[in-house]
């Protein structure tokens, strides 16, 4: 029966999760039609699309066959479906990881550490760090609950990243330290995970002392701790990136020949792993370390590289930076028509330059006219780079005094609200003894309702109990009458098998010491065989009775099992040890252990495989 009922509900579980695929692909041919429309309009249908949606999951849910399963496999497919729109859909993906919060927090749920880790992500995401940090304090008492350092670790670097974010070096480097130690503690077996997030730990601690610190001998320390891990796992996305890490911090130091091979491996690495943004951003800082040692030409040959491998990825940001350090090396070595023609290309391109890109691109080209002695141009394009700063400058002031416009109203409509609040609490207190009254008649009322209710639920449920313990009544005379059954038909047996005795027993006296010997032997084996058969009878039987689809299943999956070794896993099954089962099957320690390795060969298991454990799923 419970076999049925987990076998219903994982195909319940199966029929939802594609429910919710239909529903998701749905939002997305949802999305495409309304970018296009006005940005009120789109609000208004992404709210309505939200409602629809959770409506959808919750009547998915509310079905009789989840039963108890009902209220895990809903969190547990709202945190999934909101993982999904994490990028996205920012906002849907919290409404989602809020709906399964408040299930979470009414059953007492253990993800609920899970799921405000995933709210705290959710908020850093958005750039709202101080929502991000409530969530994150949540999640550590939920964690700090079940002793789980592992995930503690990924919270205190989570918190160290936001102080990083916010240039708060001192509280970042105290919580980054604050997760090296958590993992320290933490004694999971799977160490590879543990390297890999030790390899991930070590390389952002030294990317906060390389360019916020700015102190590299510091960096160097923890990005060779991160080379370390990332070579213990043979983790070749860590490696590259480790090896790209400490290439840049020797060019930093000059040390231009150490540089050049691990950037060299870096890229080697990349190119294996097919990481193209990997492979463009070392191929532009081989081009810095070549343009710093003097080789030009080598210099000018890895920015175009990086350009085309940026040109593949189609990314605007890192196309436009490989363009202007490509013009630059063009300009150090005088060539100012490739230069120029470069700057042009990027001027033009006017969909994917912001105002501060232009800008350094106007004094780009006044430097170019510079040094080739044309002042004119030269303080034509240096006007238009103070003209675009001044712009820059102004818009962010705009910004800045809208800021200051809304904070002021804010706090004006908070001081209007107050002063209402002051003239209703005026008004309502001669209002009060008249509202009291009602109040007091409308409590009795529902005080009354409510007992009503509660007796009926008394009543309700005292007569459940009390069917309950009729039916576990009923149980209990139903096993002491099979108790009693078998305890019958053993006394007829051993009646039976003591009558087929007194035949051998009397013929004893007749025999010769030799004979005599020999047929006590016989005897003693003949009362062995029948302990040992009946005994295992009663046991098989009362066994089938507990696990009747036991031997079915193991016979389905395993059919070239013999009937003794059907029997040890009988007793594999009730988690014997190797000292019990040999003095019930009468063979020796040795042998059950011989029995129990050839039973391993048989099933294919291998040795990280518990032999008890695995008999259990039958």
């Amino acid at each position: 029966m419970l076999h049925s009922q987990k076998k219903n509900v994982y195909l319940s579980a199966i029929t939802l999760q594609l429910k919710l695929t239909i529903i998701a692909f749905s939002t997305h041919l949802t999305s495409i039609v309304y970018s296009s429309m006005k940005y009120s309009i789109r609000i208004i249908i992404l709210f309505l699309l939200i409602t629809v949606k959770l409506s959808a999951i919750d009547s998915l849910f509310n079905q009789p066959e989840f039963g108890e399963y009902q209220d895990t496999l809903k969190i547990k497919l709202l945190y999934k479906e909101a993982i999904r729109y994490f990028r996205s859909n920012n906002d849907y993906s919290k409404t989602l990881l809020f709906k399964a919060e408040q299930i979470a927090l009414n059953t007492h749920s253990t993800k609920l550490g899970e799921i405000y880790k995933a709210l705290a992500y959710s908020y850093i995401t958005s750039g709202q760090s101080q929502a991000a940090l409530e969530y994150l304090n949540r999640s550590e008492i939920e964690y700090s609950n079940i002793n789980d350092n592992f995930s503690l670790s990924f919270l205190s670097s989570m918190r160290a990243q936001i102080y990083r974010d916010e240039n708060i070096l001192d509280s970042s480097i105290f919580y980054y330290n604050k997760s090296e130690s958590y993992l320290s503690r933490y004694k999971g077996e799977d160490r590879m995970i543990v390297n890999g997030y030790y390899a991930s730990l070590y390389t952002n601690i030294g990317n906060l002392y390389f360019f916020n610190i700015q102190d590299i001998s510091q960096a160097k320390v923890y990005y060779d701790s991160a080379l370390y891990y990332a070579k213990i796992n043979n983790d070749t996305l860590h490696l590259t990136a480790s090896y790209s890490n400490i290439g840049i911090v020797y060019i930093k130091k000059k040390k231009y020949k150490e540089a050049k091979e691990y950037l060299e491996k870096a890229y080697e690495l990349s190119l294996i792993i097919a990481h193209e943004e990997y492979a463009a951003n070392i191929m532009t800082n081989l081009g810095d370390m070549y343009h710093r040692s003097g080789n030009l030409e080598m210099s000018i040959y890895c920015k175009i590289q990086s350009l085309e491998i940026s040109k593949k990825l189609n990314n605007h940001s890192q196309i436009f930076t490989a363009k202007r350090l490509l013009a630059k090396a063009y300009q150090h070595i005088k060539e100012y028509d490739k230069s120029m023609s470069i700057y042009y290309t990027l001027l033009s391109d006017t969909a994917n330059i912001n105002l501060s890109q232009k800008s350094d691109l106007m004094l780009n080209f006044s430097s170019i006219h510079e040094e080739l002695q044309q002042h004119d141009s030269s303080l034509y394009y240096f006007k238009k780079h103070s003209a675009i700063s001044k712009k820059i400058v102004q818009l962010n002031n705009f910004k800045a005094t809208g800021e200051l416009i809304i904070s002021h109203n804010t706090e004006q409509t908070k001081m209007e609200n107050l002063v209402l609040k002051k003239q209703n609490k005026a008004q309502k207190k001669y209002g009060f003894l008249s509202l009291g009254f009602s109040f007091i008649l409308i409590l009795v009322v529902v005080l009354l309702i409510l007992f009503n209710r509660q007796r009926k639920r008394y009543h309700a449920k005292k007569q459940q109990v009390a069917q309950s313990e009729n039916a576990l009544l009923k149980e209990k005379l139903e096993f002491k009458s099979k108790e009693l059954t078998i305890n019958t038909m053993n006394m007829i047996r051993h009646s039976e098998f003591v009558s087929s005795l007194i035949p051998d027993l009397r013929k004893l006296s007749q025999l010769d010491t030799v004979n005599r010997k020999q047929t006590m032997l016989q005897i003693i084996q003949k009362i062995n065989l029948h302990n040992r058969t009946h005994l295992w009878e009663d046991f098989n039987k009362t066994f089938t009775e507990v696990n009747n689809s036991f031997y079915d299943s193991l016979n389905k999956k395993h059919t070239n099992l013999t009937p003794k070794e059907r029997k040890l896993a009988a007793l594999l099954k009730l988690d014997l040890s190797t000292k019990d089962i040999a003095s019930i099957t009468h063979m020796s320690i040795r042998g059950v252990e011989s029995a129990r390795h050839r039973m391993r060969i048989k099933l294919e298991l291998t040795s990280e495989v518990n032999l008890s454990n695995y008999l259990q799923n039958f």
